[in-house]
């Protein structure tokens, strides 16, 4: 609980962070919005650091160096690893007038827009506790995305510990896609195309595709349980 709460500290300044980028967004300050993004994901890994270890994160902003002292680095795919290279240069506090000028030159509304899109999606793939209504909302975007690949013919239904209220940092957010039919060889093919959806819009997602009114044990858990989106 102690360690929970202490990660719990670091992802409130996390939202902070985020909420003041899309500000800053607003008015064009570009140079700043890339900075407080920096900003959110040195505290994301200290979260993890505080969520995983009993000892306080070291008060550095290197990225890179935080994630392996905390062991997360090995955790992180090669596409987040890629982006957390691209916003080393972002930490512009104590820099000189020249590299601030290298870096704003860098910035524009569609890049920063980007940033402050990958930026959320690395803080909510931190091992963390999503309120349910946090959880509630990834899946309602999720389905969102997998909506058009079934011509609307689907329901998505949350199950599991966040359904539950019931889960830890480390919870996956259990989906059920249930559509009319689907035969075995449909089945495969559109599992591992939905588990690709899910990467659009959190790694979280663990979506698990099945029959409507099939009679199977998860599927009357589902049922009995979960939360329609």
């Amino acid at each position: 609980m102690a360690n929970e709460s202490r990660m719990q500290k670091w992802l409130d300044i996390v939202d902070r962070d985020i909420d003041v980028a899309e500000w800053l967004q607003v008015g064009g300050r570009w140079l700043y919005v890339a900075f407080e993004c920096h900003q959110a994901l040195e505290k994301t890994i200290k979260a993890y650091w505080c969520g995983t270890r009993d000892d306080d994160p070291p008060y550095i902003h290197d990225h890179n160096r935080l994630l392996e002292l905390c062991g997360l680095a090995e955790k992180m795919s090669d596409e987040q690893r890629d982006f957390i290279d691209m916003m080393k240069p972002m930490y512009i506090a104590a820099r000189y007038p020249e590299h601030k000028q290298r870096v704003a030159a860098t910035l524009n509304e569609h890049t920063c827009k980007d940033i402050v899109e990958q930026t959320k999606v690395q803080a909510m793939d931190t091992p963390r506790i999503l309120s349910r209504d946090e959880a509630i909302q990834l899946v309602r975007r999720y389905k969102q995305v997998i909506a058009p690949r079934f011509n609307g013919q689907v329901k998505v239904v949350m199950y599991g510990s966040y359904a539950k209220g019931s889960p830890n940092p480390w919870s996956d957010i259990d989906v059920a896609v249930i559509i009319p039919k689907v035969n075995n060889e449909e089945w495969l093919k559109q599992s591992t195309a939905l588990v690709r959806d899910g990467r659009q819009v959190t790694s979280l997602i663990e979506p698990v595709l099945m029959e409507d009114q099939e009679d199977s044990i998860l599927y009357n858990d589902v049922m009995h349980t979960g939360v329609a989106v």
